[in-house]
């Protein structure tokens, strides 16, 4: 299983292959080799809002929204102002 240390330490464990593509100060991207389930989506969205609310709030707009954008892409995307 691949265990991913994100910023401030928080990990997260999904075994999806998953590898670091980009890290700055306000950015966070991993790279998965395909896009994760629909239940893995439902799991990393909760985990990904609570971790990095921008995402939400001031992206996709909705956890439902996330969800599909996690399922449908082979990339995990993480920002702060």
């Amino acid at each position: 299983m691949s265990t991913l240390r994100g910023h401030g330490g928080r990990r997260f464990d999904y075994g999806c292959g998953a590898v670091p593509a980009v890290v700055n100060s306000d950015i966070l991207e991993y790279d998965l080799p395909a896009a994760v389930s629909q239940e893995q989506a439902r799991e990393l969205a909760v985990e990904q809002c609570t971790f990095c609310s921008d995402i939400v709030y001031q992206g996709v707009g909705s956890l439902f929204a996330l969800v599909k954008l996690l399922a449908d892409s082979s990339v995990w995307y993480f920002w702060w102002d």
